[in-house]
C-alpha cells in the first residue's frame, strides 16, 4: 500500500495505492475532509453495506470521523471489459511494479511511479487510463468544490483509496489536460461515445455520510461528460 501526496489548485490529495486482497492502513486518511474510493464493479452502497476486507478499516475510520465517503468510478460494459483485457496485454511488463505499490508502505519514488503512469497513459485502456481521467474530472471539478462548500475550506483534504495500478490518477488530477486527452479519446475515436463505459453510471457521483448508525448514500448528476 505504497502511497503519494501532492496538490492541485483546488485540493490537497494523499493517494493509498492498495490491494484488492488484504486489508489497506487508515491511518494515513486521519484528517481528510472526504475520501474518495473506488469502487470497480461494486456500487458504493454495495461497499458500506458489506464491509470487504480491503476496506473495511478504512470504513471504520471514516464512520468514527464523520468523514464523508464519495463514489466517482464508472463499470465497464462486457464489450470494454473484454477490449480492455486484449488491448491491456502489453501491461504485462508492468506487473512487477503494481505488485510493488500493492503491498509496499513506502512513499513512491517519482522515476518510477513516472514511467509507471506514463506508460499506462500511452496504452490507453478502458480499465485503467480511461477510468483514471473519468474519476479524475469528477473528483476535480465536482466533488473538491462541494467538499470546499462542506468544509468552509478554500483547500479541502481529500483521501484517495485505489488499487495499486491507478497511480496514474496523480497524474490526471494534477493535469487537467492530460485527463482531456484521454476523455476526448473515449468519447470520439473508441468505436463510439464513451463506448466501452456504462453510460448510465458516468454522469454519476455517489455520496455518502454516516448517521452514526448506518451509511446514508446519495446520488448526484454531475453533467461533466457532453
Amino acid at each position: 500500500m505504497a502511497y503519494t501526496e501532492f496538490l492541485t489548485d483546488g485540493a490537497d490529495y494523499v493517494l493509498q495505492l492498495g490491494n484488492h486482497l488484504l486489508g489497506n492502513d487508515p491511518r494515513i486518511f486521519r484528517g481528510v475532509d472526504a475520501l474518495v474510493m473506488e469502487t470497480g464493479r461494486r456500487s458504493l452502497q454495495y461497499i458500506l453495506r458489506n464491509n470487504p476486507t480491503s476496506y473495511a478499516r478504512t470504513i471504520s475510520l471514516c464512520e468514527h470521523y464523520r468523514i464523508p465517503i464519495f463514489g466517482t468510478d464508472v463499470t465497464l460494459t462486457i464489450g470494454g471489459y473484454i477490449r480492455s483485457k486484449i488491448s491491456g496485454l502489453p501491461e504485462i511488463p508492468s506487473i512487477p511494479i503494481n505488485l510493488f505499490y500493492a503491498f509496499s508502505e513506502n512513499r513512491t519514488g517519482s522515476f518510477v511511479e513516472n514511467l509507471y503512469a506514463n506508460y499506462m497513459f500511452l496504452l490507453q485502456t478502458s480499465m485503467v487510463e480511461g477510468r483514471n481521467a473519468i474519476n479524475a474530472r469528477k473528483i476535480e471539478e465536482y466533488v473538491v468544490p462541494k467538499v470546499a462548500d462542506m468544509s468552509g475550506k478554500q483547500k479541502p483534504r481529500i483521501g484517495l483509496a485505489f488499487g495499486a495500478g491507478h497511480v496514474g490518477l496523480k497524474h490526471d488530477l494534477i493535469s487537467k489536460q492530460r485527463r482531456n486527452f484521454t476523455l476526448w479519446n473515449f468519447r470520439n475515436l473508441n468505436f463510439g461515445r464513451y463506448s466501452g463505459f456504462n453510460s448510465e453510471e458516468l454522469e454519476k457521483v455517489y455520496e455518502a455520510h454516516c448517521n452514526g448508525r448506518r451509511w446514508q448514500v446519495t446520488e448526484h448528476r454531475t453533467g461533466l461528460f457532453p
